[in-house]
């Protein structure tokens, strides 16, 4: 069993030729200075103004597998002590060796697999030659029990353990292993170094983040800044990603101007427009109290990212609604980002104080979360300069105009649900006038005249948007209109896509069209000779504004 004890540096002089997997002797022409290995000088680094007088046993080698072959020397014939070639030779006061690891740099992640044989009590550590031991990221689980510790217990026989090390501060790093040897040994390690693995490592408590970042932070939990601020900035008419994770942090709060518009403790996921700001803030507050079980240091990634947004996605590039009483359909190409956020600005058109204005809007494509987290509609109503006029909701989307100026309609949708049938997200906004109509009838116009009643054959096909209407004070577009039947004529006009007349209280049923914009179709009924039919067109601009055509079936 290996039990824990650390020593003080052994002064005996090793000699060693270490061999790995590859069959590297660790004795080939290796950078020096500001590479990652030292040469054959730096075995020793006294005699150097800016290093430490260690004695290396050896280099290590990133990504190669290092083999340490130990034992005591071997006796020939003549007395004489010898040393097997690629074996690192010990006499019986010798505890510990230390390999050469390089010249790092802060942010650097360092990644050992390491095994022993032969030995008891062996720990490992990454240490500085100033003296300073690096902290292992890593726990040590003894059954369920996981712990932190200063030091690295390496694995069994050919069970390799692992563990990583991050760099603080710029300098040269050794790994250091403490033993009571046999008289054969075998120390196996493999070791990988990730340059620059971490941006961010508690010097500072503000910083400046790119819309294209991919940022790892660490800090030392107790001996890092009480809160660090990201902040970050875009131009108009782009939108912007932030998403944020973090281990041992206490709170992630993302700031706009000053005020929180989203706080999580691990994991932040939002996307902001342009319009609403230019300028935000990610707040991030780590532990402040280290313990056996969140380990010495606090960790997070930041990946921002930008898009520029297409017509009606901001509030200074809407789209166009064109006329009121028909629907403005508007398709965009999906995109991840529009699972995490949609918006849609549509001007609606300039009006005088106290018109009365109803918004109608769908969107397929995408749908409604049904699990966290949930999907979150908006709508509202704004006018000059994007100022709030008046938040709606889904049951009553009516707005009374306060002042005379421009209105526009905002909708967003916050966590949506991709549908994946639908090749495209397809917008469709319509802008109801109630009390603007004073006339609305069904029209021949061939005979340039109303009319009440239509004469049909049996099983002739009705089509609806062959439909024409005389209105003032503006023309109403064939199709642009709601069409009904009384329940009791059902048996007379048929269609596939009546809704159900069950438990309806007004007594009619809802010719739905494939788009709810037209081209619905009314069969007439097989033997429904000298039978009639009310067919009830009510006008989407005006929904106030009702006809009813008399179906007589000849």
């Amino acid at each position: 069993m290996k039990r824990l004890f650390f020593t003080l540096l052994s002064a005996t002089a090793l000699s060693l030729l270490a061999c790995s997997e590859s069959s590297h002797t660790n004795n080939s022409d290796i950078n020096s200075g500001d590479g990652e290995y030292a040469d054959s000088s730096f075995y020793s680094s006294s005699g150097t103004s800016n290093r430490a007088d260690i004695d290396y046993d050896d280099d290590i080698v990133l990504d190669d597998t290092t083999n340490i072959y130990i034992q005591r020397p071997v006796t020939d014939s003549t007395g004489k002590a010898e040393c097997p070639e690629k074996t690192l030779c010990i006499d019986s006061l010798t505890k510990e060796i230390n390999l050469y690891l390089g010249n790092l740099k802060k942010g650097d992640r360092i990644s050992i697999w390491a095994a022993t044989s032969g030995m008891t009590n062996d720990t490992m550590r990454v240490m500085s030659e100033l003296g300073q031991t690096m902290h292992p990221m890593l726990s040590r689980c003894v059954s369920d029990n996981c712990t932190f510790e200063s030091f690295v217990i390496p694995g069994d026989g050919a069970d390799m353990e692992k563990n990583q090390f991050v760099i603080f501060e710029d300098g040269y790093y050794y790994v250091h292993l403490e033993a009571t040897f046999s008289d054969m040994a075998h120390w196996r390690l493999y070791t990988h170094v990730d340059n620059g693995y971490y941006k961010y490592t508690g010097d500072t408590n503000k910083v400046s983040i790119s819309l294209k970042e991919n940022l790892r932070g660490i800090l030392k939990i107790g001996n890092s800044p009480d809160s660090i601020r990201f902040n970050f900035a875009a131009a108009i008419g782009h939108s912007v990603t932030i998403k944020a994770e973090g281990d041992w942090i206490n709170k992630l709060d993302l700031r706009q101007e000053g005020k929180s518009i989203a706080s999580e403790k691990d994991t932040l996921d939002r996307t902001m427009l342009t319009d609403d700001s230019t300028h935000w803030e990610l707040v991030i507050t780590p532990e402040k109290i280290s313990n056996y079980q969140t380990g010495p240091y606090a960790s997070f990634t930041i990946q921002s990212s930008n898009r520029k947004l297409s017509q009606g996605e901001y509030f200074a590039l809407p789209d166009s609604l064109g006329k009121a009483g028909e629907f403005l359909k508007k398709t965009r190409a999906k995109i991840d980002a529009f699972e995490l956020r949609q918006d849609q600005y549509v001007w609606l058109g300039d009006f005088k104080k106290g018109d009365t204005l109803v918004v109608e809007h769908m969107f397929k494509g995408y749908g409604k979360r049904s699990t966290k987290p949930f999907t979150v509609i908006d709508y509202s109503v704004l006018g000059k300069g994007g100022k709030s006029l008046k938040t709606l909701s889904e049951e009553n989307l009516g707005y009374k105009v306060e002042s005379d100026g421009p209105v526009y309609f905002h909708f967003q949708m916050v966590n949506s649900q991709n549908t994946p049938d639908a090749k495209e997200l397809e917008l469709y906004t319509l802008l109801k006038r109630p009390g603007s109509l004073t006339k609305f009838n069904f029209y021949d116009a061939s005979a340039k005249k109303a009319i009440d009643t239509l004469k049909v054959s049996e099983d002739q096909e009705l089509k609806l948007d062959d439909m024409a209407f005389e209105s003032t004070p503006t023309s109403t577009k064939n199709g642009a209109v709601n069409w009904f039947i009384p329940c009791g004529d059902w048996m007379v006009l048929g269609n596939v896509n009546y809704d159900s007349c069950e438990g309806n209280t007004k007594g009619e049923l809802k010719v739905e069209s494939t788009e709810n914009t037209g081209d619905a179709k009314i069969l007439i009924v097989s033997g429904g000779s000298g039978n009639s039919a009310k067919l009830i067109a009510e006008s989407l601009l005006d929904p106030q504004k009702r006809d009813t055509l008399h179906i007589v079936v000849k």
